[in-house]
């Protein structure tokens, strides 16, 4: 969903006439962010596991405040990198 997700961003911002190194930084952070959630997401489950709580019981709050703030880093730092800003 993610590789999809991020082809339709990013020809869409193409054809509003967004520059170039824009319409890439949108189109990335859908495939940026959708691969960092799927990756992290079974090692979350799995170490609350690990450590006795139930991840049912704590997934909705927990995992995705989590999830949700990883995300946020991952694309301000997307950001920075592809746009060059300080």
């Amino acid at each position: 969903m993610g590789p999809l997700l991020a082809l339709a961003v990013n020809l869409r911002t193409l054809t509003l006439g967004v520059p170039v190194s824009i319409a890439l930084t949108v189109g990335l952070i859908p495939l940026a962010s959708s691969s960092e959630r799927c990756s992290r997401w079974p090692v979350l489950l799995l170490a609350l596991q690990k450590i006795g709580i139930d991840p049912a019981v704590v997934s909705l709050p927990l995992i995705t405040t989590i999830m949700d703030g990883a995300g946020l880093v991952v694309c301000s730092m997307l950001a920075r990198v592809l746009l060059g800003l300080a």
